[in-house]
């Protein structure tokens, strides 16, 4: 259909041909409407006895023929539906000229008088049932109401909208059924179209047995009253809503890439940091007795360094590069055993209740990283709720659809399936909406100061797994994690112990430490140094190759940094093995990534930073005896 033919503009049309009393009038008018509304033809009126052509329109009723409608040119570029309307129309014409005809009859007499307004209530009829047909064909609501805005006019699509009946509500005031709207803009539009003789163009909302509808609407005026014509725009205002929430999401998920990354590159450089104080009070405590005045500072120092390590193992579970230790993990069967802890740290006065599924909830994951998940969130709860509440945690299996993973805040690698779910539910205070897409920011709190990265920490681990997180929150009803961890169907089966077989350094050769920070080579060497070896240092990954090259024969294993310039601890690693590929090689780093640094690439072994003079001691002992 033509963007400018419109049931609308028709319906408009055929009420204003009705005000006009001369028969030319209203021929010329007609003609002019429909030529503005056509620019590929033209429109021509034919009086009888004219010759037609092919393409033409019959004007005539039952009674008169007044003369035909010829389509001049460009009939091809005319939409099927815009002919129908223009059929329609002709007719509509025909029964208002024959109106207007039967008007001029009056001056005739008394009979003639009777028997034309006999007629003209017959044809006025049947220009009503044209009408009706006309406005029943459309899919907007169109309602008629004289100027007491008492309805005269209902068509069927404000019959499906109300489910009030034309029966039920012609001669009744529109706001027997719109009264919810009374004060609104479309009160204070009608008003003003009435008042003014102008049409109104606005916008509404309107709610109908719990469901929401969206309109934009047009009221115009005319002499007996106004009409109104209300389009459904409600799935125009979805998407446009859809669209404004996806783009948010983006927003969000791309600030909390950038915040990852600069929590784990913080974390990195702060391990860093730390390896060195740990390093060197663990060496001044090994060589120390517990009677001297400045054992227990020491001891103050490195508990404190270690602190700021667990602040640092969050950012790097915020960052999800926390090293993950996978697992097989039975979820119902883990949470039952850890009930007991977390009971415990529930106040008096909230309810706690585990409830878990029948169905087995295998998953793939760190145990020690789902339990801190586990324990943030109810931490979280706890927080949550001021003195009296109660908080559940409940497990199971369930299908998710592209809608559920769709309002996941965390969704990067989630495809529609089966997941395990870890639900933590909350009577507490609740979460504002415009604040739900801050919750996972570190340190972000409404209610106090130094939040931490309690949930910060829960997203990250959840990254790192590979899973997502839903939150449902209501102000005052209290708010609803749940956790998504991909379903592994069963267990890969037990992990085999490594036997610890007592070991000496004696006469082991030396060691390569590689590192590109000054400071955590001097620490490193220390401890080595005490351990025993001879070692060879290195501040970067070609240094180390050369070293490596000339002492192979002397060098017994390898320390070797993840993150370095220039060539990375994996690379350098892949060089010496070329090399020699028995040589037992550590990974270190103060950030690891489960995708990157794997044993399966040749590495014997995995040491965190920070580290103390004892885990570099009980690690080289594992790495020289093959474990």
């Amino acid at each position: 259909m033509s963007p400018t033919v419109t049931h609308e503009s028709i319906l408009q049309l055929i009420i204003s041909l009705t005000q006009i009393r001369e028969e030319d009038n209203i021929i010329e008018s007609f003609l002019n409407e429909w030529n503005r509304l056509l620019p590929s033809a033209k429109l021509a009126f034919l009086k009888p006895g004219s010759e037609v052509g092919v393409n033409s329109l019959l004007v005539s009723t039952e009674a008169y023929t007044f003369g035909s409608l010829d389509i001049l040119g460009g009939i091809d570029d005319i939409a099927t539906e815009v002919i129908i309307l223009l059929s329609k129309s002709a007719r509509l014409l025909a029964f208002i000229l024959e109106s207007r005809m039967n008007e001029s009859f009056l001056v005739d007499g008394q009979k003639e008088l009777q028997k034309s307004v006999r007629s003209k209530s017959q044809e006025l009829h049947k220009v009503e049932d044209a009408y009706k047909e006309l406005t029943d064909s459309i899919s907007d609501v169109f309602i008629a109401m004289d100027r007491d805005f008492n309805i005269t006019y209902w068509n069927k699509a404000a019959v499906a909208l109300t489910e009030v009946t034309s029966a039920e509500i012609i001669g009744e005031s529109i706001w027997n059924v719109f009264g919810m709207l009374r004060g609104s803009v479309f009160e204070q539009s009608l008003k003003d179209t009435r008042a003014t003789w102008k049409k109104s163009n606005f916008d509404m909302e309107y709610e109908v047995n719990g469901r929401k509808y969206y309109f934009q609407v047009i009221a115009y005026p005319f002499r007996q009253g106004l009409s109104l014509i209300a389009r459904d725009i409600t799935s125009r205002i979805f998407e446009r809503k859809q669209e404004i929430q996806e783009q948010q999401k983006k927003i969000n998920e791309q600030k909390i890439e950038s915040l990852a990354i600069m929590a784990g590159g913080i974390a990195h450089d702060f391990n860093n940091l730390l390896n060195v104080v740990i390093g060197h009070s663990s060496l001044l405590l090994n060589d120390m007795s517990p009677d001297d005045p400045i054992f227990s500072d020491l001891q103050a120092i490195e508990q404190a360094a270690r602190t700021a390590a667990n602040l640092s193992r969050q950012m790097l579970d915020y960052s999800g590069r926390g090293k993950i230790q996978n697992n097989i993990i039975e979820i119902n069967s883990y949470l039952r055993d850890l009930k007991s802890v977390l009971t415990l740290s529930v106040p008096e006065g909230i309810s706690f209740r585990v409830k878990t599924a029948r169905s087995q909830t295998h998953v793939e994951g760190d145990s020690n990283q789902i339990r801190q998940l586990i324990t943030n969130l109810v931490v979280n709860a706890i927080e949550s709720i001021e003195k009296v509440g109660n908080i559940e945690i409940s497990t199971g299996v369930s299908e998710y659809s592209d809608d559920d993973i769709s309002s996941s805040y965390v969704n990067d690698n989630l495809k529609p399936g089966v997941y395990v779910f870890i639900k933590v539910t909350d009577s507490g205070c609740g979460i504002e909406k415009g604040d739900l897409p801050r919750i996972f920011d570190p340190f972000f709190s409404t209610k106090f100061t130094g939040r931490g990265l309690g949930l910060s920490a829960v997203m990250g681990i959840v990254r790192g797994h590979k899973g997502g997180i839903i939150v449902t929150s209501e102000p005052g009803h209290g708010s609803e994690f749940t956790i998504l961890l991909p379903k592994k169907e069963s267990p890969a089966g037990t992990m085999k112990e490594t036997q610890k077989i007592p070991y000496s350094f004696v006469n082991r050769g030396s060691i390569l430490f590689v590192d590109d920070e000054n400071s955590v080579r001097r620490a490193g060497e220390k401890m080595l140094k005490r351990l025993g070896f001879n070692v060879f240092s290195a501040s970067n990954g070609l240094e180390a190759i050369e070293v490596f090259k000339n002492h192979s024969n002397e060098i017994s294993v390898i320390i070797l940094d993840v993150a370095m310039p220039e060539m990375d601890g994996i690379e350098t690693m892949i060089e010496i093995k070329k090399l020699n590929s028995q040589v037992p090689i550590l990974l270190s780093s103060g950030y690891s990534d489960p995708d990157n640094i794997r044993i399966a690439d040749g590495a014997s072994a995995f040491l965190p930073k920070p580290y103390n003079f004892s885990q570099l001691t009980d690690t080289l002992k594992k790495v020289l005896n093959g474990g």
